[in-house]
């Protein structure tokens, strides 16, 4: 008798949750404002459930009518950060350079000293 692997899923094995970025969940809301009519085709289509949309819809409506507004400044909040860190980065690798330079200026510095003794 042939046995073959089966693909069970380990009980012990916690699923993950799905996380939805913001532009994702306006997009789809967005798609259903137009096609209301469509809504099951599209929660199918895209793996959803009706209570993604109670909770995505409760959460545009928090956002209140500038819910792009919201996702505009945090993607302006996170270019700052990027910007910030692309600096902080640049003054590192400037003083990794200097570090370098130094060191170099230090052992030539130390092999004058010992050829001048010899």
């Amino acid at each position: 008798m042939e046995t073959t692997k089966s693909t069970q899923v380990d009980p012990a094995e916690k699923p993950k949750r799905r996380r939805f970025r913001p532009e994702f969940k306006l997009k789809i809301l967005d798609e259903i404002d137009r096609t209301p009519e469509q809504v099951g085709l599209i929660l199918r289509r895209e793996g959803l459930y009706s209570s993604n949309l109670v909770q995505w819809k409760r959460w545009r409506n928090k956002m209140g009518e500038g819910g792009t507004k919201a996702v505009h400044n945090e993607n302006a909040k996170l270019k700052r950060e990027v910007d910030r860190l692309k600096l902080k980065l640049k003054k590192a690798e400037s003083l990794i350079e200097l570090q370098k330079k130094a060191s170099e200026i230090l052992s030539l510095h130390m092999e004058d000293e010992t050829n001048e003794s010899d």
